[in-house]
């Protein structure tokens, strides 16, 4: 089921968790995973109730509780969403989870939440040290051809010779 959940195939995924649930019915870790499974199917409310049956066969592992938070964003309750992501990020930090807190914040209209939630990630990526100037040299960079073909464009001269005029 897990490998199935990797491959992004959550039907496939569906079936084995629920022939493993008829091996063992009050397992919490299947019950959480068919969870997951039905949020990456899109089934929001059937995720809920199965997560709510596993929490009540067991603990669920922090790495289910992500899931759990996303099928609630997807119903639209945010609070109740940013709680598990904040329980599974004390259990199993990832920055998936981080990225689904910050959007959770951003829709919930969080926006310094979001910000202190993404601002770990921005600033631990190897990209971001080159981010800012590569940023002002397209600014500046394209700046001249733009200039060039305004001007192009207020003086009328739209024809193939417009750039010899330069």
């Amino acid at each position: 089921g897990k490998t199935s959940l990797e491959l992004g195939d959550a039907q496939a995924a569906i079936g084995f968790f629920e022939r493993a649930l008829q091996l063992q019915p009050g397992n919490a870790g299947t019950k959480a995973a068919l969870a997951g499974a039905h949020v990456m199917a899109e089934d929001p409310f059937t995720a809920i109730e199965l997560f709510d049956e596993a929490e009540k066969a067991g603990p669920i592992a922090p790495e289910y509780l992500a899931d759990r938070g996303l099928a609630f964003d997807l119903v639209g309750d945010s609070r109740t969403a940013q709680y598990y992501y904040r329980q599974a990020l004390a259990g199993a930090p990832s920055d998936e989870t981080l990225r689904r807190l910050a959007l959770s914040q951003a829709i919930s209209r969080d926006r310094k939440g979001m910000e202190q939630t993404l601002a770990p990630l921005l600033q631990n990526h190897p990209l971001m040290i080159i981010h800012p100037p590569m940023l002002y040299l397209g600014y500046v960079g394209m700046s001249v051809p733009f200039a060039i073909a305004l001007a192009a464009l207020f003086a009328g001269r739209l024809d193939r010779d417009w750039i010899r005029s330069l």
